[in-house]
Order: C-alpha cells, then structure tokens, then sequence
C-alpha cells in the first residue's frame, strides 16, 4: 500500500531538475520493445 501510495504522491511533483531529467534519460532505454506488434500482425476475423 505505500508503494502505491508513493507512486500516487509523485503526480504533485512534475517539475524535473535538468540533473533529474539527465539521471532519468541515462536509465531509460528502448530495449527494442514494439508495444503495437500484436495489433499490427492480427489478421481481421
């Protein structure tokens, strides 16, 4: 319940240091994931 809590509470903290925004850049990566493979190949019924 605090872990959602948490992740609740950071709605009211949108602004990001440019640090921060560094810091998050340097852990988000791609890692080649299409989230619309299954949609795009799904043969119509």
């Amino acid at each position: 319940m605090a872990q959602l809590d948490d992740s609740l509470d950071a709605v009211n903290n949108l602004a990001f240091t440019a640090d921060e925004l560094a810091e998050i850049d340097r852990h988000a990566i791609d890692g080649n994931v299409n989230l619309w493979r299954a949609s795009s190949i799904a043969k119509p019924l």
